[in-house]
């Protein structure tokens, strides 16, 4: 089972008065489509943003809007089934509130969607284990980098590029390590117990981006869907990988 750690989306767009003449309605939107979904709602900086924000010790989420973005984060302490995602309740919820806030603001068309998800999975092809470097990169480079830094602790890899559709990603995936949670929790060492005792062996962090594109019945949910499908096929295919040997 895949579990999905943090998820970060955003839209960026030309400048959107709409959201001067109603930022009263913006901030009502954050704090009231979802009850208590947000903690608080404060002024970001500059004066013209808002910040919607929570955080205890399963879940952390904020969604930001000003002018020209709209964005949110979201963090599973615990982890969360990836595909089943559809069904969690912050993903939900957090779609009701970007989805009002796209409603009140009348944003139709985005220069930059952002999608960027940080998961891990189970299974480890064994070639991708780091006493096993030299298996999947040349041996000559292998040893080349090793014999000249020191001792190689860990190994990723990152792939770039685009398909037909024009949606670009950038994945660097690797071997599972109790530091790729830091990095996804912002540094933050309180690591969960349960997400650990699940015993990760890979970590993805997959980021996916689209330009020019409108949403006339605009949606995040939608607009998402395609790129969780593609999140969970590729952790699929490195699960059989890893069946494999």
């Amino acid at each position: 089972m895949p579990i999905l750690i943090k998820l970060i989306w955003r839209f960026d767009f030309s400048i959107n008065y709409v959201f001067l003449d109603r930022y009263g309605s913006a901030a009502k939107a954050i704090f009231t489509t979802v009850p208590n979904f947000f903690a608080q709602v404060a002024e970001g900086a500059p004066r013209t943003a808002l910040v919607g924000s929570f955080n205890d010790a399963k879940f952390v989420r904020n969604i930001t809007m000003d002018i020209t973005t709209l964005s949110g984060t979201m963090e599973w302490r615990q982890g969360t089934d990836l595909t089943r995602i559809s069904n969690d309740f912050q993903f939900r919820n957090m779609n009701k509130v970007a989805d009002e806030l796209i409603r009140i603001n009348e944003i139709k068309n985005v220069v930059r969607g952002g999608f960027r998800l940080m998961f891990a999975t189970s299974t480890c092809p064994s070639w991708m284990r780091k006493d096993n470097f030299s298996e999947a990169i040349h041996a000559d480079l292998s040893l080349g980098v090793q014999s000249t830094l020191g001792r190689a602790d860990d190994i990723g890899f990152t792939f770039e590029g685009r398909d037909d559709d024009l949606l670009f990603y950038r994945l660097s995936v690797g071997p599972f390590a109790e530091k790729n949670l830091s990095v996804a929790f912002d540094g933050d060492t309180n690591i969960s117990k349960e997400l650990l005792n699940s015993q990760p062996k890979m970590f993805f962090d997959l980021d996916l981006s689209e330009q020019a594109f409108s949403f006339p019945q605009g949606s995040l949910f939608k607009w998402s869907r395609t790129k969780l499908e593609k999140a969970i096929e590729l952790a699929m295919v490195f699960g059989q990988l890893g069946k494999r040997g």
